[in-house]
């Protein structure tokens, strides 16, 4: 095999869109390959300015047969000329008669021969570029569409130049560099391409720079005895915006320090990039670490405290200018800001979440509802603020200073601070119970309101979040330990803001990212969110665990059997009891079945121990209804002994139906 590798150079590629492009440029080569040619030892990597794929070819392509269906045999000459003439074929002799569903047809059977790799690679790229999907294009001077514009195609073949020409972009055997400090260059092979990459101030592996990024940070709080506070998403957005990057510090006024910590730290990572410092004693100083794409970092422009005071001392002149305004001064301008095409403004929003709060309230602990009333009122009026206009990150932070400033009530002030947690997989969920009811009756009007309206994800795309608003639902049922069943907690939410489609879909598209919290098989949990026992949601993770670990477990199968002959008699009525059972009409062999699935319907337990009761009653179980078959008639002649015993056989099969909905685990 012989080395291959392309560069496509561009313009500055959003870090957002980087981590799904590598996958991407992976997956197109994959497919286009296929078959085609044998490869080893792919690799992709990005930066800033060039999506680079890497791997071992071999030297020429494989051996092929490609059939071609021709006209059947019975069709006229003119067809099979036609057919013939097409696949340059000279005689009919050289296609053979297949027989297809009845009918005889000529096939054809083309051999691809092998030729040399360097003879498809024009090919290989043109497929790439051509089916490339990016979130957002633009269209340059080129032929085709892409996020920035393509500068220079680079393709390498076995420390060969392959020059390729598609869609007017550049294809010359030179690499551009940093775009400021480094020189071109000419490679003669993929180790030498990444050395001398580094060596003019362009670090390829994206790892690598995030390593750079780390150690430097460390290496400043070991020598000035602080701590930095890293933010892997800063880090991440970092490595992807520059291709070397160089840990500085600096410094801004401490007149700034008087901003709450919660609003500066915020301001330093999401508005400036950069990373706020701790002292011995945990407070908060007036020096920060950042990252600069440049060598130099003496430079007067990098870290300018000048520029940097200027930035916070806006931030400061907004946030002062907040908490000074009566929030309720907010409230009167979210009637002026629109929401969403036909679900309104932001003022019909928070009246619908107020709606669900109150509903959804009656589900938990006592509450008092007033509380829940002005947290309605005041949650979202921050939005209208000048910070958050000016720092749309800060809301919900600002907010509650606001209201704390304000001496709004304790709880109503947490709850405004809470009501966007938890914000990914790895934040902490709302604690306070007027935080929980608030998020949940944000996140839960949200999803029913975009349902409603018939916007449902579909495959990978979801530009409104949905599926981050349902996994974070979970989130906070699980962190919590919430016991409230949440499809009757759903359910009341639509109630309570009329709505009427897809309250099913929706409640089986949160249920569906339970996935997100467990590493088990879907079937369990499938079989325990359908069963006619309400879990709370956090069992049902508990019990999918248990089951998943006892999937080679023997009791688990048979129970399983059992459950199938059972629901060949029985009815769809879930109401049916042994009570309905005519007892002058029983066997013994019934009366024994019947105590023995009574005792499984008077279970109490909940979660795994549920469960647990299940699968230790099984060999009892087993038995009695091993014998109830064997000496028992269900289809009876006799019409009024069949009826008995095919209520008998639904109540059975409602009963485990109570513990998992086994048709989930055929």
């Amino acid at each position: 095999m012989k080395e291959f590798f392309i560069e496509l150079f561009s313009e500055e590629l959003p870090f957002r869109f980087q981590d799904s492009a590598k996958k991407q440029l992976l997956d197109l080569f994959k497919t286009k390959v296929r078959g085609l040619v044998e490869y080893d030892n792919l690799e992709s990597f990005i930066t800033p300015m060039r999506m680079v794929l890497k791997c071992d070819l071999s030297k020429f392509t494989n051996e092929s047969i490609v059939e071609k269906r021709g006209p059947q045999v019975i069709a006229n000459q003119k067809a099979i000329d036609g057919f013939l003439s097409a696949n340059g074929v000279d005689s009919i002799d050289k296609c053979e008669i297949r027989n297809i569903n009845g009918k005889d047809y000529y096939i054809f059977k083309k051999v691809i021969e092998r030729k040399n790799t360097t003879e498809i690679i024009n090919e290989i790229v043109e497929y790439i570029l051509q089916n490339f999907k990016w979130p957002k294009t633009m269209q340059w001077s080129s032929k085709i569409r892409w996020v920035r514009p393509l500068r220079n195609i680079f393709v390498m073949f076995d420390h060969s130049f392959q020059k390729v020409d598609l869609f007017d972009i550049p294809s010359e055997n030179v690499i551009h560099s940093h775009k400021l400090l480094g020189k071109e260059f000419t490679p003669v092979s993929f180790d030498d391409y990444e050395n001398k990459l580094e060596e003019n101030y362009a670090i390829l592996d994206e790892n690598c720079r995030r390593e750079i990024i780390i150690q430097g940070i460390t290496k400043l709080e070991d020598v000035n005895s602080f701590s930095v506070l890293k933010n892997e998403d800063l880090i991440t957005e970092i490595v992807g915006i520059t291709e070397y990057p160089t840990v500085f510090i600096s410094s801004f006024d401490d007149e700034f320090l008087t901003l709450p910590d919660e609003i500066l730290i915020s301001f330093l990572i999401h508005s400036l990039k950069v990373f706020p410092i701790l002292g011995a004693d945990k407070k908060l100083l007036n020096k920060f670490v950042g990252v600069a794409n440049i060598v130099d970092t003496t430079n007067p422009k990098i870290g300018s405290s000048k520029l940097l005071n200027a930035k916070l001392s806006d931030a400061k002149f907004f946030f002062e200018k907040s908490i000074k305004t009566p929030i309720l001064d907010f409230y009167n301008e979210l009637k002026n800001i629109n929401f969403y095409k036909d679900l309104g403004t932001v003022e019909d929003r928070l009246q619908r979440i107020a709606k669900v709060a109150c509903a959804i309230s009656d589900k938990f602990e006592t509450i008092d509802k007033s509380k829940i009333e002005r947290i309605s009122l005041l949650a979202k009026c921050d939005l209208a603020s000048p910070m958050v206009f000016e720092y749309p990150e800060l809301q919900g932070i600002v907010g509650s200073y606001v209201a704390k400033n304000q001496n709004e009530d304790k709880d109503v002030v947490v709850a405004i601070k809470e009501q966007y947690l938890p914000e990914c997989l790895d934040d902490k969920s709302p604690s306070n119970k007027y935080s929980i009811i608030y998020s949940l009756a944000d996140k839960l009007e949200y999803l029913l309101s975009f349902f409603n309206i018939g916007i449902i994800p579909s495959g990978s795309s979801d530009p409104l979040g949905l599926k981050r608003y349902a996994t974070f639902v979970l989130k906070i049922f699980i962190d919590n330990k919430l016991v409230a069943d949440l499809s009757d907690v759903i359910k009341v939410s639509a109630d309570a803001i009329d709505i009427t489609e897809h309250i099913d879909l929706c409640t089986d598209f949160i249920f569906d990212k339970l996935q997100n919290f467990v590493n088990v098989s879907k079937k369990y949990l499938l079989a325990l969110v359908n069963s006619s026992y309400k879990y709370a949601v956090c069992d049902i993770i508990d019990s999918a665990e248990m089951l998943n670990i006892q999937e080679s477990n023997e009791n688990l199968e048979k129970i399983l059997n059992i459950y199938k002959r059972f629901s060949n008699f029985a009815t769809d009525n879930e109401d049916c009891c042994f009570s309905s059972v005519n007892k002058s009409l029983l066997t013994q062999y019934e009366k024994s079945l019947i105590t023995e699935f009574q005792i499984l319907s008077e279970n109490n337990l909940n979660g795994k121990d549920r469960i647990k009761f299940l699968l230790d009653k099984t060999n009892t179980i087993l038995n009695v209804s091993e014998e109830f078959f064997t000496n028992v008639l269900i289809n009876d002649n006799d019409e009024s002994i069949r009826k008995n015993r095919i209520i008998i056989a639904t109540v059975v099969k409602n009963i485990l139906d109570s513990y998992l909905n086994f048709s989930y685990l055929y």
